[in-house]
């Protein structure tokens, strides 16, 4: 579980709870409890839990009664949408219950416009975006009908409108036109997702990544650290160039030592999500030279690193994606030359760093349902299922971890060689 965040969970409740009187006998004080009953039938459904460990009570009400009224199968879908949803709020200081009159400024709308960069970068698709805000639609007409937030036409989460559909097909002829309820919110998301190949699983071979970590020594040195990063943290690139100077050192000792990353500190992770990376001493290190190197002091006088990110380019400002996934191209078609099966992609660097990652960990805990737990959280995963890939992974190339024990290995093995 992470530290300071919202989560989920499944458990079972009563479908009919009843409650019941308890009496002291020494005082004569009455209190109210669940009465307990071995017939009672239990359904499973989700809760959201706030980072202080309590019940969010009305996504729970939501959630209970999509389960027992709606009689929906799971509530796994709603869970995540609102798990999503109130962490966004947290993050940002707002309430569920109370809006702004300015539409531009709802906390609904926001989040809409949250759902579209995260469109825009790739980390969740058009149809998610739509069913998690379809959720929160449904979750406020649920709120509002159970009289647990007083709507008005100054304090109301959207606008509700009539829209008309022509009819076709057999039963056209009947009803050509219908009339449907819909919100103004669900207007932000875009209509169609950017057509894009989905790659599989890809980690860098320990040869491939020993030619890659070779080819680091001849580009800049602000390059060739961000490419470490990724490598050794895992952290996807967007939270890599959003790093802050503030989190930066001079380690004391060889341990490695545990960053946590998020909008808390200004790292774009992915859904805003906070979780811990850890950072090797020894990068660490690097990092910290690279932060007081001349040349870099050189580019930050231009006084154009307002959100003071650690890498910056010459134009003093933070780099951009696209600059450095040209850099990684350049490395690929450099490699290519003489390695035709050479072909990652730059997101094959936190694919590397969980493979043999995974594979350390296996080894020191002696479970891979243990060590593939811990990854989920080093990861930033949201769900299992993203973590089990790599799982399947390790399983089926057993051979390619088996004279590398993880990523550092193969670091040393590099220095030794330009040594």
């Amino acid at each position: 579980m992470i530290i300071n965040d919202f989560y989920t969970r499944e458990v079972e409740v009563y479908r009919d709870p009843e409650l019941t009187i308890s009496i002291n006998k020494e005082t004569g004080e009455e209190k109210l409890k669940l009465a307990e009953s071995r017939d009672e039938e239990q359904i499973k459904v989700h809760i959201l839990i706030d980072p202080l460990g309590h019940l969010v009570k009305p996504a729970c009400l939501y959630l209970y009664w999509k389960k027992d009224e709606e009689q929906a199968k799971t509530t796994a879908t709603e869970a995540k949408a609102l798990l999503l949803y109130f962490r966004f709020l947290h993050q940002n200081q707002l309430s569920y219950w109370k809006f702004p009159h300015s539409k531009s400024r709802k906390q609904t709308f926001k989040f809409a416009d949250f759902l579209v960069s995260s469109i825009n970068s790739e980390d969740i698709a058009v149809s998610t975006a739509k069913t998690y805000l379809r959720v929160i639609v449904n979750f406020y007409k649920f709120l509002g009908r159970n009289n647990l937030i007083e709507f008005s036409e100054k304090n109301k989460p959207f606008d509700f409108e009539m829209i008309s559909i022509r009819q076709s097909g057999m039963l056209s002829h009947t009803q050509r036109v219908i009339s449907v309820q819909t919100t103004n919110l669900m207007k932000r998301l875009p209509r169609e997702q950017k057509k894009h190949v989905t790659r599989k699983l890809s980690p860098l071979t320990q040869e491939h990544l020993k030619t890659f970590l070779s080819h680091l020594s001849k580009i800049p040195d602000d390059k060739a650290l961000i490419f470490e990063v990724a490598l050794a943290t895992g952290m996807r690139l967007q939270e890599v160039l959003t790093i802050p100077e503030s989190i930066i050192f001079n380690p004391a000792n060889d341990h490695p030592i545990p960053i946590s990353i998020g909008p808390k500190i200004g790292v774009h992770t992915k859904f805003s999500k906070q979780r811990y990376v850890e950072f090797p001493a020894e990068l660490m290190f690097k990092l910290h030279q690279y932060l007081w190197s001349p040349v870099r002091q050189k580019y930050a006088l231009k006084g154009k690193n307002e959100t003071v990110k650690l890498f910056i380019s010459r134009q003093g400002k933070s780099f951009n994606s696209n600059t450095i996934e040209k850099a990684f191209s350049d490395i690929r078609n450099e490699i290519s030359k003489s390695c035709v099966d050479f072909k990652y992609a730059i997101h094959d660097l936190r694919s590397t760093y969980a493979t043999f990652t995974l594979h350390k960990l296996w080894e020191e805990k002696g479970s891979l349902r243990t060590a593939a737990s811990i990854l989920q959280e080093l990861m930033g995963h949201n769900s299992f299922a993203s973590t089990f890939k790599y799982v399947e992974f390790i399983e089926a190339n057993a051979l390619m971890f088996e004279h590398a024990r993880d990523v550092s290995e193969v670091f040393q093995a590099s220095r030794d060689i330009h040594a």
